[in-house]
């Protein structure tokens, strides 16, 4: 199946792994969609947007969550914690070019959440999505370069830093660095086969 064929039924898959599901967001999960999203810790490395403070901007997120179903382009899922059935965070791919096969990730969690591995647990299977399901050939993700936790994450991955984009959002009165990071199918194969 190539990325031009996937159906949306197939993009909005449940996943699951050893301590996470990942869904689809929904507007019933708005009320912890402003939450998130207007925590300064969470979005402090996210420079392109403000944090929302209003019901209106948690529906936008959502909105721009759905892709349109003619041509997706976003889909991302909520992270929820298996054993409380709390949503802690999202994670999923955006600028999903289906001609060349190639996809940016983001990712965010709740700052309760953080340093217990669970991130990487949500990255690695949607990393394995990406490339069995939506066909990709290139994941890419744009890190902040003051964001170590996430730059150290994607590198654990198998992620390789490809360089530094100098100045690449303007945010509250300066410009902000970011790496630019990308894991190809090819390296995601070997660095599987090295891993397991």
């Amino acid at each position: 199946m190539t990325g031009k064929e996937i159906s949306m039924i197939d993009l909005w898959v449940e996943l699951r792994t050893d301590r996470l599901i990942l869904r689809k967001i929904d507007f019933e999960d708005i009320d912890f969609i402003l939450k998130h999203f207007g925590d300064e810790e969470v979005c402090k490395y996210m420079v392109d947007n403000e944090p929302i403070t209003t019901m209106e901007g948690a529906k936008d997120i959502i909105n721009w969550s759905h892709s349109d179903k003619s041509n997706p382009s976003n889909n991302r899922w909520l992270i929820i914690l298996k054993e409380s059935n709390k949503p802690i965070g999202t994670i999923g791919y955006h600028r999903w070019d289906r001609t060349n096969n190639i996809a940016e990730i983001g990712y965010d969690l709740s700052k309760s959440y953080w340093k217990q591995g669970l991130m990487s647990e949500a990255l690695k299977k949607v990393i394995e999505f990406g490339f069995s399901k939506m066909s990709l050939n290139r994941i890419q993700a744009f890190v902040h370069v003051e964001n170590a936790a996430s730059y150290n994450i994607l590198r654990k991955n198998g992620f390789y830093a490809e360089g530094i984009i100098r100045d690449m959002y303007y945010f509250r009165g300066k410009y902000h660095d970011h790496y630019f990071m990308s894991l190809l199918l090819k390296d995601y194969i070997g660095y599987k086969n090295t891993n397991n």
